[in-house]
């Protein structure tokens, strides 16, 4: 618990004091619809379904390195899984991550994700991406079943 509450803080504190030197970095931003599909996601105050911001840094680009990220950003907190050393794939994979609101936590229940992008491979030319996707135990909530679809635009 403590090594992946501090590879998580670490990773954080990464992204919280990027500087303009990594303008390498590959990222997609945009928007997604995440859905709740299971009641575990309303018990746990989760709308039906909301819009909200992403960031999408998949692996191997630019200074992306080996991990691919996916973030949701809603009103008041956030939620950020990441794949170590491998792609997001069209079946579950557990992730890590966490979030940040009022404090910063590490998901002690693994999430499971799976994402299908199309294009299917991305480039660092590629101007935009369509995602869709299912995350068990969503947000650290056991049973909390969310899917997301949206689009995202390349960003600098």
């Amino acid at each position: 618990m403590f090594a992946i509450r501090t590879a998580f803080l670490g990773a954080v504190g990464a992204v919280l004091l990027a500087s303009p030197a990594s303008a390498a970095t590959e990222e997609w931003r945009g928007g997604v619809y995440l859905t709740a599909e299971t009641p575990a996601c309303a018990e746990d105050g989760y709308q039906d379904r909301e819009y909200v911001n992403v960031r999408y840094r998949p692996k191997g680009l630019g200074d992306n390195g080996p991990d691919s990220r996916i973030s949701f950003f809603h009103p008041l907190f956030f939620a950020t899984s990441y794949r170590r050393t491998g792609n997001f794939t069209k079946s579950y994979k557990p992730v890590q991550g966490g979030g940040m609101s009022a404090s910063v936590w590490a998901f002690e229940n693994t999430p499971r994700l799976k994402l299908k992008q199309s294009p299917a491979r991305l480039k660092p030319s590629t101007p935009s991406v369509y995602i869709t996707g299912v995350i068990r135990n969503y947000g650290d909530y056991v049973g909390c079943t969310m899917s997301f679809e949206g689009s995202l635009t390349k960003r600098p």
